[in-house]
């Protein structure tokens, strides 16, 4: 294994993916080199016109299957420089990004299991997770869900692109492994979840609603007043106890908490440490204008009572 942390050495094997000598499928040099950030194999092969494409291992012979001890060095080497293990190629793709998209699951597994960052993206800004979901590629979202771990893994951008593509039973896996707390930036697949029927109430791990998640962020208004529109529970309380008319007001989102208070959200609500919206506000001296705008409301419901 010392061999792997000498550079000449390493680039004595990228040049074997160059020029392989056990007539590798058209195009294999570049696949792996990609898969595994050898920057000077890649600039080499791209440079040499190769195909980019390459075939799935399982068309692969015996001969070509025996690569993969190289392979499993490869990362064992990469994961001791971890910025090789997610650098981006020429055309924006990770090492984890490749494996996915050619339906590579032991590759995939390797690297998650070597510290590959699940959330990585392209330069469009997708991830392994959004493309396995845009192609409707369920064993591949599946697997990586099943190796993300405890990790935070971003599934917003994979929900909206399955929700549009018209994959439901990935929309379905998604929001169980968490997906909703990450679906209230994206007003028209709050939309296109609601309209098919899909649970907006679904909790994320504090066990917040989308609403709730909303609350959190002033940018979430429009969001937030579709999801009340579709009838999201607007009292629904996360691990806490908090309201999203309370998570607004400790955020200090006041065109939230106007919202709210507009739509009938309960004023005097307690939390699990029994404080109101209007005790948090009112303990946030950079949130007095929260504080007041609850005053007020409470003030003009009880006129009206």
């Amino acid at each position: 294994m010392d061999f792997l942390e000498e550079d000449e050495l390493m680039w004595e094997i990228g040049k074997h993916l160059l020029y392989p000598p056990l007539g590798l499928p058209e195009g294999i040099g570049l696949h792996i080199a990609s898969h595994f950030g050898l920057k000077r194999s890649a600039k080499a092969l791209l440079d040499k016109g190769t195909c980019v494409q390459a075939k799935r291992k399982a068309d692969w012979g015996p001969q070509v299957q025996s690569e993969t001890v190289i392979v499993e060095r490869m990362v064992q080497a990469l994961y001791q420089q971890r910025d090789r293990i997610d650098r981006h190629n020429l055309v924006g793709s990770t090492p984890l990004l490749r494996a996915s998209d050619n339906g590579h699951g032991d590759v995939v597994e390797l690297l998650m299991n070597h510290g590959a960052d699940i959330n990585a993206r392209t330069f469009k800004g997708e991830t392994a997770l959004s493309r396995a979901a845009d192609r409707g590629d369920m064993a591949m979202v599946s697997q990586l869900l099943s190796l993300w771990g405890g990790c935070k893994c971003s599934t917003g951008t994979a929900l909206s692109a399955a929700a549009h593509a018209g994959y439901d039973a990935i929309v379905r896996r998604l929001l169980e492994r968490g997906a909703a707390i990450e679906i209230v930036r994206h007003v028209n697949t709050v939309r296109l979840l609601a309209d098919r029927g899909v649970n907006l109430e679904a909790r994320s791990f504090s066990y917040r609603t989308p609403l709730a998640r909303a609350a959190e962020d002033s940018s979430c208004e429009a969001v937030a007043r579709v999801l009340l529109e579709k009838g999201a529970d607007i009292e629904a309380r996360d691990e806490q106890g908090d309201t999203p008319l309370g998570i607004a007001a400790y955020e200090g989102n006041e065109s939230l908490v106007r919202l709210f208070i507009d739509k009938g959200a309960d004023i005097e609500s307690k939390n699990d440490e029994g404080n109101t919206p209007l005790y948090t506000a009112s303990n946030r001296p950079a949130f007095s204008h929260i504080a007041q705008l609850l005053l007020e409301g409470r003030e003009y419901r009880s006129k009206k009572q």
